[in-house]
């Protein structure tokens, strides 16, 4: 009877542990299961050691037979239920004990983390699940020695009905982790797997649960586990980066997910406001206040007054590293700041190096830093970068784009093309970056080409960028009454809104003393398209060489630290990878 009873619950117990998960059933309900099973159990135990069951099926007092026999199975009954209970009571957190698991055939260095599967019924937390999925991606990606695909690169796979082993070849990477989230009122349950490509199994599986507000710290933990599952080392930097502890507020927590999750989409006037509502909630909130310093400095480079704005990026990143000092959005945005603002230009790339080699595969990093070194005339090591962020993430038009115009700088003009061809099959139409390529190399009917497509495929520039092209043809073609039609109504100072894009139209008109004039007030302005362009102009020196080789301008690269002598003197650490 007692064996019967032991194996009835061992079953479902297991039963319980797999499914009440996914289910989103609280551990609450499984204890008290467990609970009525051992305060059974002594009854049944008694009732079996006093009666039988005779073959009439009548019940009747035990004569003892074989009771040394039935007690050893007895006792081996009762151990199981005890090892079944002592399993699906035992908290498993993974920081104090690991779950036994495969080891992987072999090791596992490129790994992609899979959207987790929102399970409680709601599509509207599907930004909830994205948000977390994000952060993990972020967390997993600070170990230097392996390499995470990017939230672009796996955002496809949601809801995939594709095997692992099909993703995982699609991706090229070694291994993938997935999972599950069900956030209920303040409680969150995550059911996380590790997969490896390698045996074609899973190796490893956990379940997680928590209070919310432990959130960040449940995601350090399993993106410290999964790196421990990997037999993977981590430097003292990395473990420190990988064991927060701060508690967040929920409701600012949500707020801030949500926002991202607006960023992803483009929505980022949505996302401002959601980003305002976390901190409304929480003033503490570190990563919103880090977003908030990032989109503000977006809209100053789209254009917008750095006078009103630049202020309140500083005061965003003063308040998010406050609160958490070492926070790496936060740290690079600032340093950021430091090249493009106060022009520290080797105070800015030693802090970026020194981001780099806790962070290698941080795509804002990885952006940043690259700036940097494009303004600084290290264009290998710019290039080096956008390669490392396309190779994180193949799907990304826009950065596969920017790779192209990096080789364009660097007057590799048939790899600029075949990554501005690559951005074009991604979806992204780039006839500005086509029609400048076609204009240094003196292709008019290249550039006649891009100048008859739709203008809704100009949208990666301005319709004054298609004006100059044209204006260009019309110089190829040497038609200088057409040159001055097309440019004369914009070549005028009225209403400037970036002195560097009014710089274009003087070149191109041959007015280079007025053009370099337009240039230095866009530098006094801190207008970071003129720094970017300032050195290592590549392509555009073919097209404006009495430009770029003006008394006058090479005064003026002097005078903001960026001329031949001052930029020699700069020191670049190698890359961590």
């Amino acid at each position: 009877m007692v064996s019967g009873y032991s194996i009835v619950c061992f079953v479902v117990l297991q039963i319980a542990d797999v499914t009440f998960g996914p289910l989103g059933i609280s551990d609450t309900v499984l204890r008290v299961i467990i609970a009525v099973m051992l305060l059974a159990l002594p009854v049944v135990a008694y009732l079996a050691w006093v009666f039988d069951v005779g073959q009439d099926g009548e019940v009747v007092r035990s004569a003892g037979k074989h009771r040394w026999i039935e007690a050893g199975v007895t006792l081996a009954a009762v151990c199981g239920l005890a090892f079944g209970a002592w399993w699906a009571l035992h908290p498993r957190d993974p920081v104090q004990e690991q779950t036994t698991g495969r080891e992987p055939t072999s090791r596992i260095e490129l790994i992609a983390v899979l959207p987790l599967v929102n399970l409680s019924g709601d599509p509207g937390q599907d930004y909830f699940s994205d948000g977390t999925t994000e952060m993990l991606i972020e967390d997993i990606g600070k170990v230097s020695s392996l390499t995470v695909s990017s939230r672009q690169s796996v955002v496809q796979y949601k809801e995939s009905k594709k095997t692992a082993r099909e993703i995982a070849l699609e991706l090229g990477v070694d291994g993938l982790l997935t999972g599950s989230i069900v956030q209920t009122t303040n409680r969150l349950r995550v059911n996380v797997q590790l997969y490896s490509a390698h045996s074609d199994s899973n190796i490893w599986s956990e379940r997680y649960e928590r209070d919310l507000t432990d959130i960040l710290t449940l995601q350090s933990d399993i993106a410290r586990t999964v790196v421990q599952q990997l037999n993977v080392e981590m430097t003292g930097g990395e473990l420190a980066a990988l064991s927060t502890s701060r508690e967040v507020d929920p409701e600012s927590h949500k707020a801030y997910l949500l926002g991202r999750y607006h960023i992803s989409r483009g929505a980022y006037t949505l996302a401002v406001k959601e980003f305002e509502r976390a901190i409304e909630l929480d003033a503490s909130n570190a990563d919103a206040l880090a977003e908030m310093a990032r989109i503000t400095n977006i809209f100053v480079w789209s254009g917008a007054s750095p006078q009103e704005l630049m202020p309140m990026v500083r005061e965003y990143i003063r308040r998010a590293l406050a609160v958490e000092p070492t926070h790496s959005h936060a740290m690079a945005t600032e340093a950021l700041l430091v090249a493009f603002e106060d022009q520290e230009y080797q105070q800015s790339i030693d802090r970026f190096a020194e981001l780099l080699t806790t962070h290698p595969n941080d795509y804002y990093i990885l952006l940043y830093y690259g700036y940097v070194l494009e303004v600084t005339d290290h264009l290998e090591l710019s290039r080096l970068l956008s390669s490392r962020i396309v190779e994180l993430d193949p799907l990304d038009a826009a950065q596969t784009k920017n790779l192209g115009e990096t080789y364009f700088q660097m007057g590799e003009y048939s790899k600029a093309l075949a990554f501005y061809q690559q951005a074009e099959n991604l979806g992204r139409p780039v006839p500005l970056s086509l029609a400048q390529l076609a204009a240094a190399q003196g292709d008019k009917e290249a550039l006649d080409f891009q100048l008859q497509r739709d203008i809704k495929d100009w949208s990666d520039g301005t319709a004054v960028f298609r004006v100059l092209f044209q204006a260009f043809f019309a110089k190829m073609e040497g038609d200088q009454q057409l040159l001055q039609d097309t440019l004369g109504p914009y070549d005028n100072e009225d209403n400037v809104t970036s002195w560097f894009y009014l710089s274009y139209f003087p070149r191109a008109l041959g007015d280079t003393r007025r053009a370099v004039q337009y240039y230095s007030r866009a530098l006094e302005n801190k207008e970071p398209q003129a720094l970017m362009k300032a050195v290592g102009a590549g392509g555009e020196i073919e097209m404006y060489p009495e430009f770029y080789k003006h008394p006058d301008y090479l005064e003026m690269l002097r005078i903001n630290g960026l001329d031949a002598a001052s930029i020699a003197k700069l020191k670049v650490p190698p890359l961590p990878f």
